[in-house]
C-alpha cells in the first residue's frame, strides 16, 4: 500500500476520534489544513530539487 492509500483510511476514524474528543470541528480541520500545508511544502521541495537537478546538469 502507498501511503497516500493507508492515509485515505486512517484520516477518517482519527478525524472522528479527534470530533469525539474535542467535542467540535475546529481541531480536526486544523488538523487537515496542518496536512494539507506539509503535503504541499514538501511537494514543492521536491520539485525545486528536480528543477534544480536539471539546471545543473
Amino acid at each position: 500500500m502507498s501511503v497516500n492509500q493507508i492515509a485515505i483510511i486512517a484520516v477518517r476514524p482519527v478525524l472522528g476520534l479527534l470530533v469525539d474528543l474535542t467535542g467540535g470541528f475546529i481541531p480536526a480541520w486544523a488538523l487537515l489544513c496542518l496536512l494539507t500545508i506539509n503535503a504541499l511544502a514538501v511537494t514543492a521541495k521536491a520539485e525545486l530539487r528536480s528543477c534544480h537537478e536539471l539546471l545543473t546538469k
